[in-house]
């Protein structure tokens, strides 16, 4: 008898589970598949809209307007400049970065690196970016390719692509003055300077509004395709799957449900399926790029308050559509 009794509730727990899968099947599968076209879409585009985003936040951040590259070092905060001549790595993998050095006895407080104060002999600043790209922490230790030089990490700059654009570079590494480097190898300088009028044995200028105007258009550009194809993921599951999946919804209209019950039923169904996984994937993605700090949670705050508008504007037309088919049945 016992025996029976816990088959039974086995078998009715078992019904239990099979009817729950059945009944909401199709919007776990949604909201899978949602989360999984968002992550591929956030791969493309989330990382260079942090980035624009992070040059004009940068840029806003100083008021210096142009970086000088030269052979002799500007009135203003100048570095020296070895990209091309020096390399620096940790654990046998080279870091693409240009590589600065600071001035002997020069204090540093506005410029478009983010660096300000001083570094010792032996220290060196690296940007975000590369400290998250090369797996490095602060208090770690790398060194100068070709030298006996090795530096410590005491610092992280504001994540930045490099200003020197002869050189691909991923990153900035600002490294403590040294006499020995500085005899040894050949070197430049990069100066920022608040609207020159003179420059000495120039090699080139790189304005700040020139760097702002290719921001604003990366930044535009990937907003619109993010959130375009953020639209185009409901558009394709509520074609597939969604749109078979709302007759309980017409039937609610049909008994007669209150018409703000029913848009709130409906809303709440359609932001389960598309914004929660949204939000989810710009969570993950936060994990990943965090070294851009307010330059990836801004833009991303402002991505999901148009993609809730998205879901709300689906969230209408299936209402519509459901309040239609209660219209006509009357």
């Amino acid at each position: 008898m016992q025996t029976n009794e816990k088959d039974q509730n086995n078998g009715t727990w078992l019904d239990v589970l099979m009817f729950m899968l059945r009944k909401y099947f199709s919007a776990l599968l949604t909201v899978m598949l949602s989360a999984v076209c968002l992550y591929f879409i956030f791969y493309f585009f989330a990382e260079d809209i942090s980035a624009a985003r992070c040059k004009l936040d940068r840029i806003g951040a100083t008021t210096r307007n142009e970086a000088v590259f030269s052979g002799e070092p500007m009135e203003d905060e100048s570095f020296i400049n070895f990209n091309g001549s020096l390399y620096i790595g940790m654990d046998n993998k080279r870091i693409n970065c240009d590589l600065l050095m600071v001035r002997e006895g020069e204090k540093y407080s506005d410029n478009l690196i983010g660096f300000g104060g001083a570094l010792a002999a032996g220290e060196c600043a690296l940007s975000k970016n590369l400290l998250s790209a090369y797996g490095i922490s602060v208090g770690d230790v790398i060194e100068v390719r070709g030298t006996s030089v090795t530096y410590r990490v005491a610092a992280e700059l504001p994540a930045s692509a490099g200003i020197d654009d002869k050189y691909l570079h991923e990153g900035i590494a600002l490294i403590g003055y040294s006499e020995e480097l500085c005899s040894e190898y050949g070197f430049s300088y990069l100066s920022f300077v608040k609207d020159g009028d003179s420059y000495m044995s120039l090699d080139k200028i790189i304005y700040t509004k020139h760097i702002a105007a290719a921001a604003e258009s990366e930044l535009l550009l990937g907003f619109v395709l993010l959130s375009v194809f953020s639209a185009l993921v409901i558009i394709l599951w509520e074609l597939l799957i969604g749109r078979r999946k709302y007759s309980d919804l017409s039937l609610l209209a049909t008994w007669g449900m209150k018409p703000t019950s029913l848009f709130l039923r409906v809303f709440g169904t359609v932001l389960l399926r598309y914004f929660v996984p949204a939000l989810a994937i710009a969570l993950i993605w936060f994990s990943k790029l965090s070294y851009y700090g307010v330059s990836y949670i801004l833009p991303m705050l402002l991505y999901l308050a148009i993609y809730a508008g998205e879901v709300l504007v689906c969230a209408v037309i299936i209402y519509r559509r459901v309040h239609l088919c209660r219209m006509k049945r009357r």
